[in-house]
C-alpha cells in the first residue's frame, strides 16, 4: 500500500524526511548536499541489484525501478532523491516541486531565505560541473536562467520534474 504525502503535509515533514533520509545513509556523505544521485551512489544506497549494468539493462527494457534524468542517449544518468525517497518508503509525494524546493533549502550551503541560486550552487546540488549545466542550457535542455546569472529554486525543481523519465 502506498501513502500519499500531500501539500499540507509537505511543510511539516520535508525537513524531517530529508534529514532522516541522509541519516539513514550516513556512510554515503556525498548525497548530503545534493538533490540527485548518480548510478554509483544509487548502487551504494540500494545494493548490488542496482549496479550500473543492471540499471542500464532495466532502462533498455523500459522497466527502471526509479524515475531518472538522462539528457541524451548514452549520456549521464541522474536519479532525483525525491524518487529514491518514494521508492524506499513506498509513498507518493503530492506536490513534488514544493518537496524539491524544500530539499534545496536543506542543503547546507543554500540560504533558505534567498530565492535565487548561482550556477555554482546549482551545479553542486545536481552533482554536475558548471560547464555541463551551461551545455544543457545552450542545447535547450537546462533550467531557465534569470538575467543570465541566476536560477530560481522553483525553476530547478520544475526542470528536474520535467526532465525526469517517469516509470509506470
Amino acid at each position: 500500500m502506498q501513502y500519499v504525502i500531500d501539500d499540507s503535509a509537505i511543510v511539516n515533514v520535508t525537513s524531517h524526511v530529508y534529514s532522516s533520509f541522509c541519516e539513514a545513509f550516513e556512510e554515503l556523505k556525498s548525497i548530503k548536499n545534493k538533490i540527485v544521485v548518480d548510478e554509483s551512489e544509487l548502487a551504494a544506497l540500494l545494493g548490488k541489484n542496482f549496479s550500473t549494468p543492471n540499471l542500464e539493462k532495466l532502462r533498455r527494457e523500459g522497466t527502471p525501478p526509479i524515475s531518472y534524468i538522462q539528457q541524451k542517449e548514452g549520456g549521464r544518468v541522474m536519479y532525483p532523491s525525491l524518487y529514491l525517497y518514494e521508492l524506499l518508503h513506498d509513498v507518493v509525494i503530492g506536490n513534488k516541486a514544493e518537496f524539491i524546493v524544500k530539499q534545496i533549502n536543506e542543503v547546507s550551503f543554500i540560504d533558505k531565505k534567498a530565492s535565487l541560486l548561482t550556477e555554482n550552487q546549482v551545479s553542486k546540488i545536481l552533482g554536475i560541473s558548471s560547464s555541463t549545466l551551461a551545455d544543457y542550457r545552450k542545447k535547450g535542455l537546462g533550467a531557465r536562467k534569470i538575467k543570465d546569472k541566476f536560477y530560481t529554486k522553483i525553476d530547478i525543481a520544475n526542470w528536474i520534474l520535467k526532465s525526469s523519465i517517469k516509470i509506470a
